[in-house]
């Protein structure tokens, strides 16, 4: 019942470690949370480097498409998509994953204009490097200071969002 050096959290009246069903009990939270968040950082992120490098209609596509996604009530996507294609573990993280890239494709958008307008990007540029190496080895790391706190903070809501189902 009480901490001691063996089972620190003590034990529960059947004599099991606390500590150790703790950590097997969170480790679908984890998947879950980690996995969503995952999926939704680099969709967000794709779109919206995708949204800062072509400017005008993919650029205004993209933001409808954020817009879209933010207005879409996430219960009844979720209980249809469910519903419709059954109750499976990987879909539910897609699911929760489709949830949350709004925020990230925002950000990602905003951060890589700014970065493209500063002379290190435009350098890159005019040496001849690729999109794809300017906005993956010079922006991304640039601006991964405000991305990381923004992943960091959709962790927890996919977690409460799966100890909700």
């Amino acid at each position: 019942m009480g901490g001691e050096w063996l089972h620190p959290l003590g034990t529960d009246e059947l004599g099991r470690d606390v500590l150790s069903r703790l950590i097997a009990s969170i480790r679908m939270s984890l998947l879950i949370a980690f996995g969503a968040t995952a999926i939704a950082a680099l969709l967000g992120v794709s779109l919206g480097f995708l949204a800062a490098h072509f400017r005008g209609v993919v650029e205004q596509a993209v933001l409808a498409l954020v817009d879209f996604q933010a207005s879409m009530p996430f219960l009844i996507l979720a209980l249809s998509v469910l519903a419709f294609f059954g109750n499976a573990l990987p879909l539910f993280i897609c699911l929760l994953g489709l949830h949350g890239w709004e925020r990230h494709a925002r950000i990602a958008r905003g951060l890589a204009i700014s970065a493209g307008a500063q002379g290190y990007a435009a350098a890159v540029r005019q040496l001849g490097a690729s999109p794809r190496r300017v906005y993956g080895r010079h922006v991304l790391p640039n601006i991964a200071s405000t991305l990381i706190p923004c992943w960091k903070a959709g962790c927890p809501s996919s977690a409460w969002a799966c100890s909700r189902r």
